[in-house]
């Protein structure tokens, strides 16, 4: 039943976690038996969970997920995101890392044409980017808590908790 898992962890509270090392091939079977998926996280269910093929939206962390830390995603897993995009899914990838580090280890990656269905959420979501249709990065973000709502002693503190 657990065939396609490679490492696991306990959560703490009676549910297993377990992270894959071949997402892709979890995506193309569009089925994860008794697990739900969200993209390279699995979580033990008493039930099954298919993949719904009418999702248009897909949210997904970036660190242990899309790849792993610190480093690019593998061209199993851009071939896969590759696929959704070019199926006009959208992509919202959220991190506590950088816009530019999220560029250089995943969209960088993807062809441009696909970029413009991508929302980059980083900064633990203080702010939102987009790709424009060329697939080139906006030269401002859709919505920046940071830069315009916060003042300096919030940005700091803001600074604090996520890090």
């Amino acid at each position: 039943m657990v065939d396609t898992l490679d490492s696991g962890s306990s959560a703490g509270n009676g549910v297993e976690v377990r992270l894959l090392s071949r997402a892709p091939e979890i995506i193309r079977k569009r089925s994860m038996g008794a697990f739900l998926f969200i993209f390279g996280t699995m979580r033990c269910m008493k039930q099954r969970v298919q993949f719904n093929p009418k999702a248009t939206l897909f949210l997904s962390d970036v660190d242990e997920t899309v790849a792993d830390n610190y480093t690019p995603a593998t061209s199993a897993m851009i071939s896969e995101l590759s696929l959704l995009l070019a199926e006009g899914k959208k992509i919202v990838f959220i991190s506590g890392a950088s816009v530019t580090r999220i560029q250089q280890r995943i969209v960088d990656a993807l062809d441009p044409p696909l970029r413009k269905n991508i929302l980059i959420s980083h900064c633990s979501g203080a702010e939102v980017w987009g790709f424009d249709e060329a697939g080139t990065l906006l030269p401002a973000p859709y919505y920046s808590l940071y830069a315009t709502t916060l003042n300096d002693a919030q940005r700091g503190k803001w600074r604090e908790i996520i890090t």
